[in-house]
């Protein structure tokens, strides 16, 4: 706790502040987490793999410069 008012002092902000934004980027990071293993599932489930990817991308920007 010592550390945080420290910190808070420093940056001029509530400890309060600094309690929320840890919270915030803790839930990002986990939404950002379940949302890599749900692709990563997904492309296991259709056979894909870090390899198929350049050409997936290439694939993607033909199909959008020709309007598709």
């Amino acid at each position: 706790m010592i550390q945080l008012e420290s910190l808070a002092r420093q940056q001029g902000r509530p400890a309060a502040d600094l309690i929320a934004d840890a919270v915030r980027s803790y839930l990002d990071d986990r939404r950002w987490e379940n949302l890599l293993g749900a692709a990563s599932q997904r492309a296991q489930a259709m056979g894909l793999s870090e390899d198929d990817v350049p050409a997936l991308i290439a694939e993607s920007r033909a199909e959008q410069a020709s309007g598709h």
